[in-house]
């Protein structure tokens, strides 16, 4: 199960699942330390770029946005691994049922380590690359 871009190139694996409301998945990410990526404007753009150039942090980059099941992520978080947004862990997540079997949503996610940035393979533009080792990246809680 692999998330896509908007132009359909394969994203990242699913290889997370949660359950619980959105407000519970938002307090258990606070309280782990996991920031609200913010949404792509010209001026996140801009400070995320900035971040990385200048090496400042910048702890609630945003995320580009992946699909699954032809659905935007409705949840991203990250959590800064350095100084500057060119080393973050992040994790999209989806929510794929309303109701679980114990009545509370279930959610799918991908969390990914960003290793640092450079030029996609896919599109030549400027992207993050992530860490290749699945087993090697973060977890929600030990991140």
């Amino acid at each position: 199960m692999v998330t896509r871009t908007a132009d359909g190139i394969p994203g990242d694996a699913l290889n997370v699942g949660l359950v619980g409301s959105t407000r519970d998945i938002t307090r258990a990410m606070h309280a782990a330390e996991w920031f609200p990526a913010d949404p792509i404007t010209l001026r996140t753009s801009i400070d995320i770029i900035g971040s990385v150039v200048l090496d400042r942090p910048y702890h609630d980059a945003p995320v580009s946005p992946l699909y699954y099941d032809g659905k935007k992520e409705q949840l991203a978080f990250e959590k800064p691994d350095g100084r500057s947004a060119d080393r973050r862990h992040h994790v999209r997540l989806w929510q794929v049922l309303e109701k679980g079997t114990d009545g509370r949503p279930v959610w799918l996610g991908s969390i990914t380590f960003d290793r640092g940035v450079g030029l996609s393979h896919d599109t030549g533009q400027v992207t993050h690359h992530i860490a290749p080792n699945i087993d090697a990246r973060a977890r929600l809680a030990d991140a």
